[in-house]
């Protein structure tokens, strides 16, 4: 992850839909990337 972030994620959200047995839909998990720059909080 740390040498290719571009392997794990492409910056396209990523969007992850479970359901049960007959197809409805129970929940929708959505993932997104924010490229903001790192900080130094001590």
């Amino acid at each position: 992850m740390h040498d290719e972030p571009d392997v794990l994620w492409d910056g396209r959200d990523y969007r992850v839909e479970v359901t049960n047995e007959t197809g409805a839909l129970l929940f929708t998990i959505v993932m997104l990337s924010i490229d903001a720059p790192a900080s130094n909080r001590a």
